[in-house]
């Protein structure tokens, strides 16, 4: 195995390139095509669609879902988390959209996605506010004694 790698590295060098090519270009398309309201609408079932699309169009997600999984890997040359996202959005299963936008929190992903839109005259996608649990918010000393005893002299 490792004499056949050592004797075609022109070959898998040049695959891989063209790899990372595609995968920018069509991440790019996808960035820039979505609609700026994407992810803060319901999605629409597209149940007019044939089976025959819906099945391709799964398929190729699964297929850019396993190739951005490999970029992510270190040493792996691609933009991981891109190709990722554009595989999630082309395949139907339930959660798609929370993941999405929870992969979209990643920090500086929307920022460099947003600016990517910028340079097409596309407007920034917008992502839902995120829920606030109660238990999760800190309460500071003071507002906590304001909260034990109306009076505001604490308990």
């Amino acid at each position: 195995m490792q004499e056949w790698v050592s004797d075609h590295v022109v070959l898998l060098s040049v695959i891989s390139g063209i790899t990372v090519v595609l995968g920018l270009v069509g991440a790019v398309v996808v960035a820039v095509a979505l609609p700026e309201d994407y992810f803060v609408t319901q999605p629409e079932h597209g149940h007019r669609k044939g089976l025959g699309k819906k099945v391709a169009k799964n398929l190729l997600g699964i297929v850019a879902i396993l190739l951005g999984v490999v970029m992510s890997l270190p040493l792996v040359p691609g933009p991981g988390i891109i190709i990722l996202l554009v595989g999630l959005s082309m395949t139907d299963f339930p959660g798609k959209r929370k993941l999405e936008v929870k992969l979209l929190r990643f920090p500086g992903l929307l920022t460099q996605i947003n600016k990517l839109r910028e340079k097409f005259g596309k407007k920034p996608l917008k992502l839902p506010e995120k829920k606030h649990s109660l238990s999760s918010q800190a309460v500071s000393p003071k507002s906590s004694d304001r909260l034990a005893s109306p009076d505001g002299q604490g308990s």
